[in-house]
């Protein structure tokens, strides 16, 4: 299954809301190697409000999508 890479960051930016966390409107998306592909978005993340972890937790929920 190919994970629609826009459809994940549209996903991200309209569902990871968090105080001291920017998410900016410029994915790239990036071939890494073998076909597969990296998804980049720019973000401000302020350390003392936001953990990066807690992100990643809440992406890894989404079981339709990644």
């Amino acid at each position: 299954m190919e994970t629609n890479l826009i459809a994940l960051f549209e996903r991200i930016k309209t569902e990871i809301i968090m105080d001291g966390l920017i998410c900016y409107n410029e994915p790239k998306i990036e071939p890494i190697a073998f076909g597969m592909k990296n998804l980049r978005c720019r973000s401000i993340v302020e350390d003392i409000k936001v953990s990066i972890d807690d992100i990643y937790e809440k992406i890894l929920t989404w079981d339709d999508i990644v």
